[in-house]
């Protein structure tokens, strides 16, 4: 008989169900034991969307069944290294997801991750494991079924070389939301397009 031990993060909260808005979205999730699962986002996510790494004081560990189905304006997901597993369906339907930046290691799939999103490019770091199948390995494959019957393609980033992408508005525009008018990228990836509104007349 062994008898496991559960720690959970000082100021974490309890075991239970909740909706929290962070990153510009309502995200309803979980938390058993020292683990968060997201189930849903809330608020229709449209073009770039990070997920949380932490909500509730616990670290993001799992994204649910049906967490993003049918988000048809989703273009570009950030997966947080903390993501251990992500369950069937979970961006499913997302007809313009073109993105997937994963921070870290593979995480375990359920079957059919991105079923009828045929559009999906996964992005991982070199010296990430697992993207062959071998959880010890850092060979990344070219395309990789994730999960499901339908190979997807998977780019290898170098995370030293960056680049800096500055927006230029000019004197009639602010910017109101979206991407920082300067961000630095990692080679390969794309930079997030501020949302931006012209003055009066322009």
């Amino acid at each position: 008989l062994t008898v496991r031990a559960l720690y959970k993060r000082e100021g974490a909260w309890d075991d239970g169900s909740y909706t929290v808005t962070t990153n510009g979205y309502a995200w309803s999730f979980t938390i058993a034991g020292d683990g968060a699962t997201i189930e849903a986002v809330n608020s229709s996510p449209f073009g770039a969307v990070e997920i949380p790494s932490e909500l509730g004081g616990c670290p993001v560990t799992s994204i649910g069944h049906f967490a993003f189905y049918g988000c048809s304006g989703l273009t570009t997901v950030t997966i947080p290294s903390s993501v251990t597993r992500i369950d069937l369906y979970a961006f499913a339907y997302c007809s313009a997801l073109r993105s997937v930046r994963y921070q870290g290691d593979a995480p375990g799939f359920c079957w059919d991750v991105y079923c009828d999103s045929p559009n999906v490019v996964s992005y991982v770091f070199a010296g990430t494991r697992g993207w062959n199948g071998d959880p010890k390995s850092t060979d990344v494959p070219e395309y990789w079924p994730v999960g499901d019957s339908y190979a997807r393609p998977v780019v290898c980033l170098d995370p030293s070389v960056t680049h800096t992408v500055t927006f230029d508005l000019g004197a009639h525009g602010t910017r109101t939301g979206g991407g920082e008018l300067e961000q630095t990228v990692v080679g390969g990836t794309a930079a997030v397009a501020p949302e931006v509104t012209a003055e009066e007349g322009w």
